[in-house]
């Protein structure tokens, strides 16, 4: 059985409140709101109506307004404001709208209650693009397409429900591989210059280096999953050098978010930092690497001419040749693992 839950929109909760734009509402947030909001959406996708607003009397209005709205609707499952999606949706119109951040706190009240009502013109938006009908639980081949239909947004974005066993595994395979590319680059003098501009592009000098400050980044995201917090603070220059290569101030709209992905962390100010998306970060040094090697790859014309494409020869070379071979020589040169043949 598929179970669907409704994404709250604009005119489910203000039915008589004629909608704005979602950047009018963001404009009337407090610039500290604003940044505050992202790293709160990526650490609290549940957030819901019902746990929204800090003033009692704003909670029990929304609550009684969405009460209203599911008994006129027959909706028996409670419906839902924040997804991981519409998280990064208001990350990626807040990043890249700084001009927007400039005015200062009004009220909680009036900063919660904008925010809010960006997220449901977000899943207006969102809802709009999801629509199929006639389902019904005999049409099953429809049911499994409303599915993956209601999925489809969230598909290749590297977002997780078990984030904490998620998380962590990713974080063990990201650290091996990581060190993996580092074996093969220095594995060949033909890659050096690549290792060393894909170095630079972390602002760091080395690969011992790099693979510090990329632990380093991982404990502060598992200091932050365990004590609930979605911000911290570096000192160290070295490190504050390795994060900011990962912040951009040109943040651009994108339906695969593929600027967020390139810039998953973002600045605060005053050595402090805030995430975008927890497996974001880590897929910067996992499946966007490759990517910034093909950059770095394209522009070294002895190189392509030599090893021809570059899927052709990151696949054949490192994800086959090096990686797979290691991690397979790895698992079966034990002594409890023996060759059994499989001829009859």
């Amino acid at each position: 059985m598929v179970k669907v839950l409704q994404r709250l929109q604009f005119e489910n909760v203000f039915p008589d409140e004629k909608p704005k734009e979602v950047i009018d509402y963001l404009k009337n947030v407090s610039r500290e709101s604003l940044l505050m909001s992202i790293g709160f959406c990526s650490k609290n996708p549940g957030t819901n109506f019902d746990n929204f607003f800090s003033n009692p009397d704003l909670h029990n209005q929304v609550v009684q307004r969405v009460k209203d709205y599911s008994k006129a609707n027959s909706i028996i499952q409670k419906p839902r404001v924040i997804s991981k999606y519409a998280g990064l949706k208001l990350a990626e119109l807040i990043l890249s709208n700084k001009e927007i951040l400039n005015n200062k706190r009004i009220s909680v009240d009036e900063d919660e209650m904008n925010l809010f009502k960006a997220f449901l013109l977000i899943n207006t938006q969102l809802n709009a693009h999801q629509k199929l009908n006639n389902l019904n639980d005999d049409n099953f081949e429809k049911l499994v397409d409303f599915n993956l239909v209601l999925k489809f947004p969230e598909s290749d974005l590297a977002l997780f429900e078990e984030d904490g066993i998620e998380f962590l595994k990713l974080v063990f395979c990201t650290i091996h591989k990581v060190e993996e590319l580092f074996k093969f680059l220095n594995s060949n003098l033909d890659f050096e210059e690549i290792k060393n501009e894909f170095l630079n592009s972390f602002s760091v000098s080395s690969e011992e280096e790099f693979i510090v400050q990329m632990k380093y980044l991982f404990g502060q995201l598992l200091m932050s999953i365990i004590s609930k917090g979605y911000a911290f603070e570096v000192q160290d220059e070295a490190s504050l050098k390795f994060l900011l290569s990962m912040t951009s101030d040109n943040i651009m709209l994108d339906e695969d978010f593929t600027h967020l992905k390139n810039n998953p962390i973002y600045f605060l100010g005053e050595n402090r930092f805030s995430i975008v998306n927890y497996f974001f970060v880590v897929d910067k040094f996992y499946r966007s690497t490759k990517f910034k090697l093909k950059e770095i790859y394209e522009s070294k014309d002895v190189i392509k001419k030599k090893y021809g494409n570059f899927f052709g020869f990151f696949n054949k070379e490192f994800s086959e040749n090096f990686l797979m071979k290691n991690v397979l020589d790895d698992i079966f040169n034990k002594e409890d693992f023996s060759l059994v043949s499989t001829k009859n």
